[in-house]
């Protein structure tokens, strides 16, 4: 799955669209229509283990963390220290993420514990015996990473979350000019719904369809726009032309729009997770000229699926995401639009707690998630984190697969009401948000 990803991800980002190349409490560099809003999904793809991104850093909970994890476990020493506003035990991010620390510190910063896939609430033994309602496949990357971007837990996934969000509010933007649900992945469930269009690009500035540039005036532009005004009589060679050339004219439209404005000063890693965040930077700074009101944004960065040797993998990752991260609040600030835009993780998945013989962690469940961005209420810890114990009363399995103490639904349904989604709507979104007494978090502003 992985690696087909990989492939949809470099045919359709590349081929699709071209793209052309210490802040307090975000003081505003730029001013913004006040009505604007963004959302920022950052999918981690393969499964990340949130069990080394936060360590309870108490005595007790240290203890219990270390001795489940074995191998695996970060020397407390190396902990980077964080004390949620809320009170309760102390905690310790991975110590790839010193930026993240600091925005956590400054309040930009918030994380949710134990989110995942969940029909309803669920007791160990209803886990154990399969006696409620449950996802389909959960420890399958394929099934997990399309129920994330779906909320859809069943066999059927014909819509995506982030795309139905963005369809919700399309009247807000009634002289949008450019789709407003973007993608830098790829092809991606998130953004995919009946109600909205969505647009892919890429992150190298390359044009659409491997150099064709359908507006440039050249002969094989001139063959590309015959081609896509041939009428076949074939329904799907005409839907398919239909599409093409709705591309051409989004790319020309993105591209006319950047043309206009300044290069960014905030400088981004030269990582793909970190140019992925400067294309989503830039075409935000576009907003009023693209005509949106409403914006949501999909990027992603894979490596996560740990099966061995996973710490010497997961640091580097997580310093990726880090300096991406911070980059792109910097940004954001630099546009004057930190407030009105909100920055998240999504997996397939977490990881067990107990390591294998590979020195990694295989499947599980329930994991912790980031969010960021200056309408976050941060420097806390919203959830319930689990009690760090295989065969403990948050363990699905004898491995320490937590069972999710946070929904996805809930999770997901908290961005959609700050984004201005009605409550009444929430639940045609996420289909199971009903089943929760809390629909949504507080951590939002």
């Amino acid at each position: 799955m992985i690696n087909r990803r990989k492939f949809l991800k470099a045919c359709c980002g590349g081929a699709a669209f071209g793209l052309a190349s210490g802040l307090g409490r975000f003081p505003a560099f730029a001013q913004s229509a006040p009505d604007y809003k963004a959302l920022v999904a950052i999918f981690l793809f393969g499964g990340n283990d949130g069990n080394n991104l936060i360590v309870p850093n108490d005595d007790a909970g240290y203890a219990s963390y270390a001795r489940s994890r074995s191998g695996l476990a970060l020397p407390r020493g190396s902990l980077l220290p964080i004390q949620p506003r809320s009170g309760g035990r102390a905690y310790g991010l991975h110590p790839s993420l010193p930026k993240l620390r600091a925005h956590f510190a400054a309040q930009r910063a918030a994380l949710v514990a134990n989110v995942g896939t969940l029909v309803q609430p669920l007791t160990r033994d209803q886990a154990v015996n399969g006696s409620a309602p449950m996802p389909s496949n959960l420890l399958s990357h394929e099934d997990q990473q399309i129920q994330w971007q779906t909320a859809q837990l069943g066999p059927v996934q014909d819509s995506g979350w982030g795309g139905m969000v963005a369809g919700r509010l399309r009247g807000l933007s009634p002289a949008a000019k450019y789709p407003p649900v973007v993608t830098l992945a790829g092809t991606s469930p998130f953004c995919d719904a009946p109600e909205t269009r969505s647009a892919a690009i890429a992150t190298d500035g390359s044009t659409p369809i491997a150099g064709i540039d359908p507006n440039d005036g050249s002969p094989l532009a001139a063959a590309m726009k015959d081609l896509l005004a041939a009428d076949t009589g074939q329904d799907l060679v005409r839907l398919a032309s239909d599409r093409t050339a709705t591309a051409f004219g989004d790319a020309k439209i993105l591209a006319g729009a950047l043309a206009a404005l300044p290069p960014l000063t905030t400088q981004f890693p030269v990582t793909d997770l970190g140019q992925q965040l400067l294309q989503i930077a830039r075409v935000i700074q576009a907003r009023q000229a693209l005509g949106l009101n409403r914006q949501v944004l999909f990027a992603s960065l894979d490596g996560f699926d740990t099966h061995g040797d996973q710490l010497a993998t997961q640091g580097p990752l997580f310093a990726a995401l880090d300096d991406a991260l911070d980059a792109f609040v910097a940004a954001t600030a630099e546009l004057g639009v930190a407030n009105q835009v909100t920055s998240f993780t999504l997996s397939d998945f977490g990881r067990t707690l107990q390591s294998n013989s590979s020195g990694g962690t295989d499947h599980a469940w329930g994991s912790h998630h980031l969010v960021l961005g200056g309408a976050v209420r941060g420097g806390d810890l919203y959830g319930v984190f689990p009690a760090l114990e295989v065969n403990g009363p948050d363990d699905a399995s004898d491995e320490g697969r937590f069972i999710p103490t946070t929904a996805l639904d809930q999770y997901g349904a908290t961005f959609a009401r700050w984004f201005g989604v009605a409550d009444a709507d929430l639940a045609g979104i996420f289909p199971n948000l009903r089943n929760f007494s809390t629909p949504t978090l507080s951590l939002l502003g």
